[in-house]
């Protein structure tokens, strides 16, 4: 008698496990096919620190020596920040990106 009600309770709960789950995967599947958009972050103050000298951080150089200006990741940047006669670096974006729900309207009018 004691496994019987053991076995109910271990039974709906496995049911409940499985819908939690079922339920996950299909926001997992829904937030996938959201439009992947580029954020343009031009405010140094908005980034946090451990993200000031990341691969999606771009930094403007202008290279004392050529007279030329480039852009460089911030990983570049941080390398030739220790050159401060020849390089001048200075912040330019960041680019971050992120998924968006479409927007039912534009699906519509195409």
């Amino acid at each position: 008698m004691q496994n019987n009600i053991e076995d109910q309770l271990i039974g709906n709960a496995s049911e409940e496990i499985e819908k939690l789950e079922k339920q996950k995967l299909n926001r997992e599947i829904e937030i996938a096919q959201w439009d992947l958009v580029e954020e343009k972050i031009t405010d140094i103050n908005k980034i946090p620190k451990h993200l000031l000298f990341d691969k999606n951080t771009v930094y403007r150089c202008f290279n004392r020596e050529n007279k030329a200006i480039s852009f460089l990741s911030g990983t570049q940047a941080e390398a030739l920040i220790q050159y401060p006669n020849t390089y001048v670096i200075t912040f330019d974006h960041r680019v971050e990106h992120v998924r968006k729900k479409p927007d039912p309207k534009k699906n519509k009018q195409q």
